[in-house]
């Protein structure tokens, strides 16, 4: 199952460490304002908010602390995450600024940071009064009426670089700019640290979802990143990598089962009325038409139940072969289109054990290749 917003998956699945969520916060925060507040007591808070039409907000991460002379009891720090420039960016912190100060039992500072890893370069001091298409001279007149409020820029490709204490925060800031640079010695470097992080305790889980993250951002398939490592990975990242895989396998086979079956049911039900609505005028009895109409719902949902599971398996085993294998030939297609569900799904599964194609189609009378 492709991830439609992988990026914001593995900064929220990071920052939700709050080991590292404090180690990031606490260096990119201005100095004097890093050192007043009480890392210690830092926590997470619910990022949902409800807007006037109840229609629900999400900022990425929002975090609390005290100050170290205990007041403020309560500084808010929220965390919103771009991989692209959004030209909307303030008036969006606005709406979150608001709804935080409106249902706040107790005022409370609340400062906004823009993690941002986009290519090319983000606006820096930029104000709400600025983003109106107003004159200079029609905003000097309102600017005393326009909400006014900064916030804090960490610009990944063009922030200075800096020693972070732990691996997992360098791993992960690498493999956020190795996405944003396509750069494969930048790929390696990744999986070098990935591949150390693993020695180190409770790792698993962030390896984890660095190597989905690079399943979803790069052009590299799992069995190459395994033939850029010189000398090969340990049997840990191995490990680690088969079991990224088929844990992707198998959502991949569940949504695209969901989603035959969806389908099948749409197209079944409008096949089914149209069928019985005819088969009902031909007959032109009201008991006919009824009939009609459930018996052809019935069988155009079991034949498009049955399309949709098929198609989702081709869908799966197709990906399957690809993540494994390079990409699939047409031959491979071809073969693919004219196997039945349950065929499929055996194939599916043993692309899993498979050290070679030829695994996969084995009991088969034909052999297919795929392209590299």
């Amino acid at each position: 199952m492709l991830l439609q917003h992988p990026h914001d998956h593995l900064v929220r699945e990071f920052f939700s460490d709050l080991r590292y969520a404090r180690e990031f916060l606490s260096a990119v925060l201005p100095a004097e304002l890093a050192e007043a507040l009480d890392w210690t007591q830092l926590r997470s808070e619910p990022t949902t908010f409800i807007d006037e039409n109840l229609q629900e907000q999400h900022s990425d991460l929002l975090f609390s602390l005290p100050e170290r002379e205990g007041s403020p009891t309560q500084v808010y720090l929220l965390f919103e995450h771009k991989s692209t420039r959004d030209s909307h960016l303030l008036r969006q912190l606005l709406g979150y600024l608001a709804q935080l100060y409106a249902t706040q039992s107790e005022p409370a500072p609340v400062i906004p940071l823009v993690f941002y890893h986009g290519a090319t370069a983000h606006p820096v001091g930029r104000r709400l009064v600025e983003e109106l298409g107003l004159s200079k001279k029609q905003q000097a007149r309102y600017r005393a009426y326009i909400p006014d409020f900064a916030y804090l820029l960490f610009d990944l490709g063009r922030t200075p670089p800096q020693t972070w204490d732990s691996l997992a925060m360098r791993a992960f800031l690498a493999a956020l700019d190795s996405a944003r640079q396509q750069n494969r010695e930048r790929l390696i470097e990744v999986l070098r640290l990935a591949d150390t992080l693993l020695r180190e305790p409770d790792s698993t889980r962030i390896v984890h979802a660095l190597l989905v993250y690079l399943f979803h951002v790069t052009d590299l398939q799992p069995a190459q990143w395994q033939a850029l490592l010189s000398p090969p990975p340990s049997p840990e990242l191995e490990a680690t990598m088969s079991s990224t895989a088929q844990q992707l396998f198998e959502r991949g086979k569940f949504e695209g089962q969901r989603e035959g079956k969806l389908e099948g049911q749409r197209e079944g039900k409008l096949e089914g009325q149209r069928e019985g609505k005819l088969e009902g005028q031909r007959e032109g009895k009201l008991e006919g038409q009824r009939e009609g109409k459930l018996e052809g719902q019935r069988e155009g949902k079991r034949e498009g139940k049955r399309e949709g599971k098929r198609e989702g398996e081709s869908l799966v085993l197709e990906r399957l072969l690809r993540f494994k294998f390079g990409e699939v030939s047409p031959d491979c297609r071809r073969r693919i289109a004219q196997a039945d569900a349950e065929t499929l799904l055996v194939w599916s599964e043993r692309v899993l054990t498979a050290a070679t194609l030829d695994e996969v189609w084995q009991d088969s009378s034909t052999t297919f290749t795929v392209t590299q």
